[in-house]
């Protein structure tokens, strides 16, 4: 026989160190966990190519909207615009490009003005035999010329103008280049390359003022500044020096400090300097002030259409490059360039890109810890909004003071993830009871009033609160005879395809379903949880069961069915809400007189041949959002005291189409409680005719009729009194 036996259960095994520390620093373990998964996430994706254009794009929003007014700058642009090609044209019969010798007088005029240099934005490559050696006398007896060249000719080539005693910060790159003429070249005191590489999304942010060629070349900003500041530039430590001033460099380039969209440099018509120019070789004076070119830096560069090659920049979408110089020299003269983090290498020589990553870490690990240790929703919230704005306000703020470049898109990744995790991480450890909650609740309790109890499950008792809410009473006109047309499968379709529609608008607007009476809805506005607005949501929400009433029943038409038309009632004010039934089942409800006049106005909605009828406190806490057409002064059945009724015509953003109906149905109503019947005759039926549908107009229509034929006693309010309920 076999033997059965009962085998004795395991020993306990003795919790895991693992365990122990996990439930003994569970909160640490859980912030060290959320904040590093942050970062690693923010990190990796901050340095993708599509957020690294966000992150130049925030820098862009910077420059337009928070770069303060400065002073002006050294530079003075002397451009060749459409006005002086057409005077070109018109004077000596000369097209773009203009000739060589045009340039002399401007020279001349600029070197007795005073100018620190003359920069060409201009490129003169090509051997003009008839003007070179005028143009190179020109440019020599000036003495302070600086002319462009570029990288990209056919042939490999020496460049002219190195720079000695620097290093190299930015990587090498191959380059063909493209100068002056030979004649040129030997006339001028430097040049310095003008083609610039703008960031990958095309944004021009960043120049590398030291051309990365061997030996090193100045751009022709550096060149100018160089010339302007009698001093050689050099690279030094991540540092750029040029007369005393260092401009910090991030791998050789520099960040260009842009003014303010409204300050462009004083600009010249290149034909104005050039009419003076004349004048004086003619030895009469000039009509052009010369004390605007005086220790100023002259850029002279094309801005006529098809002239010069666009730039997009920071400040602007079509720029020219003359801006782009004009800029740089500005920082390079004054000392007051852009930079990232800081401008004099603070930070104990970290460079900007680890200065993100630590701030990145940091603020990862903090709104973790702000996340994850309180444990209401609403704490971590605001722990977070309020971390992420601190961090936006102090990159706005360093920018504004000092124009640095504090990262935005890492950092506020890392906010936003660590605050997810962090969320996810409380509901994971701490949200089994709150998720019972809903479970139990989901399938006959609204579910704002579910999230409430969620937070306070204390509240699942029988009694209620004063609120101020909204309550909404609806009920399809004529349903008994409609269903008596109607075998039970149809009329259930139909009226469920009706309940569902309206529903759904109702939750859309925050009310919640109160309870289904039959073809009835009853629904609350502003409770459980409050709402200043309920009055509106309850309006709006009533308008767009309308509309979706008539879009309905073209449906049904079609499919042969009734056409439903509802009936809404609406009023505001103090009633109790909460939970009320027996201990062994209860519903969220409301009660009080303003509920029930609320289900008095929807029945009351038929005397006016209206669909929607709503109390004066209503009126009063959402007439701003909506127009409202007031109706009348109505007491209804078992009360002493009126009140206003009106129907709402529109939102006030559609409210276009029904201003003449309203201010016309506001003189016809004024007529007739000032008794005088003829004028309001007149004005409803004027309504009645230009809108023939309209119940309110026929109702007061009969009714002066009436008094026409019995007029009401002198002590007459104005007031119609219901004798139904």
């Amino acid at each position: 026989m076999a033997q059965w036996s009962c085998p004795l259960p395991a020993p306990a095994r003795a919790p895991t160190l693992a365990a122990m520390v996990w439930k003994r620093h569970r909160r640490l373990l859980s912030v060290l966990f959320v904040g590093l998964a942050a970062f690693a996430l923010a990190w990796s994706l901050g340095g993708t190519a599509f957020f690294t254009t966000v992150e130049g794009k925030t820098w862009d929003w910077r420059v337009r909207n928070l770069t303060p007014p400065s002073p002006p700058g050294p530079t003075v642009l002397v451009l060749i615009d459409e006005p002086t090609l057409k005077w070109f044209k018109n004077m000596y019969q000369i097209r773009w490009p203009l000739p060589r010798d045009a340039y002399c007088p401007v020279l001349a005029f600029l070197k007795q003005a005073g100018a620190k240099a003359v920069v060409f934005d201009l490129q003169f490559s090509e051997s003009d035999a008839e003007f070179d050696d005028a143009f190179a006398q020109c440019i020599a007896d000036n003495g302070k010329v600086v002319l462009a060249w570029q990288c990209g000719g056919d042939a490999p080539g020496p460049i002219p103008w190195a720079v000695e005693n620097s290093r190299n910060l930015a990587p090498v790159q191959p380059c063909n280049p493209i100068p002056p003429v030979p004649a040129l070249q030997q006339a001028a005191r430097i040049g310095g390359r003008v083609d610039m590489q703008p960031d990958p999304d095309g944004v021009l942010r960043r120049i590398t003022p030291m051309a990365p060629v061997e030996p090193l070349r100045a751009t022709l900003s550096l060149g100018a500044a160089a010339l302007a500041l009698d001093a050689t530039p050099f690279t030094h430590d991540d540092t750029l020096q040029a007369g005393g001033h260092g401009l910090a460099l991030d791998k050789g380039q520099l960040l260009v400090r842009w003014p303010s969209p409204d300050q462009t440099p004083p600009q010249v018509s290149f034909q104005s300097v050039y009419a003076a120019g004349q004048l004086l070789a003619e030895n009469q004076p000039p009509e052009l002030d010369s004390k605007q070119f005086r220790n100023k830096i002259v850029i002279i560069a094309a801005s006529a259409a098809a002239t010069f090659e666009m730039r997009v920049t920071p400040v602007r979408e079509a720029d020219i490059g003359a801006h782009v110089h004009a800029a740089v020299i500005d920082a390079l003269v004054t000392g007051k360039g852009a930079a990232r983090w800081s401008a004099q290498g603070e930070w104990g020589g970290l460079g900007p890109r680890a200065l993100d990553l630590l701030a990145t870490l940091f603020l990862a690990l903090f709104v973790a810890a702000l996340t994850v240790l309180p444990s209401r929703l609403w704490l971590q919230v605001l722990g977070t909004v309020l971390v992420l704005g601190g961090w936006l306000g102090l990159v706005g703020w360093r920018f504004h003071q000092a124009t640095l470049w504090l990262p935005v898109v890492a950092p506020s990744l890392a906010i936003l993830v660590a605050s997810s995790l962090g969320t996810a991480l409380n509901y994971a450890l701490e949200g089994r009871e709150r998720a019972k909650i809903r479970h139990a609740f989901a399938h006959y309790l609204a579910p704002a009033y579910i999230e409430e109890l969620v937070k306070d499950p204390g509240k699942l008792r029988l009694g209620g609160d004063r609120r101020e809410i909204t309550a909404f009473f609806s009920d399809i006109q004529g349903f008994t005879t409609i269903s008596e047309k109607l075998d039970p499968a149809a009329l259930v379709t139909l009226l469920n395809e009706c309940l569902s529609a309206m529903t759904e608008i109702i939750l859309q607007e925050r009310g919640i379903i109160d309870k289904y009476i039959g073809d009835a809805i009853v629904a609350i506005f502003g409770a459980p949880l409050e709402q200043p607005d309920h009055a509106e949501r309850a309006v709006r929400a009533a308008l767009r069961c309308q509309a979706k009433l008539e879009e309905l029943r073209l449906s049904w038409a079609a499919r042969g069915l009734p056409e439903l038309r509802m009936r809404i009632g609406l009023n505001s004010g103090t009633a109790v809400v909460g939970n009320m039934g027996s201990q062994q089942r209860f519903d969220y409800t409301m009660m009080g007189d303003m509920v029930n006049l609320a289900s008095r106005l929807e029945s009351a909605a038929s005397v006016y041949g209206v669909y929607i009828l709503v109390g004066e406190e209503t009126v009063r806490r959402a007439g701003a959002a909506a127009v409202m057409r007031e109706l009348d002064f109505l007491r209804v059945k078992g009360k002493k005291q009126p009140v206003s009724v009106a129907t709402p015509l529109a939102m006030r953003e559609n409210a276009a189409e029904v201003q003449e109906l309203a201010a016309a149905s506001d003189r016809a109503l004024a007529a007739w409680r000032q008794r005088d019947f003829v004028r309001a005759r007149a004005e409803f039926a004027a309504i009645a005719a230009h809108w023939p549908d309209d119940g309110p107009a026929h109702v007061f229509l009969q009714r002066i009729a009436a008094f026409e034929r019995e007029p009401p006693p002198a002590g007459w309010d104005a007031v119609h009194e219901l004798t139904s309920k």
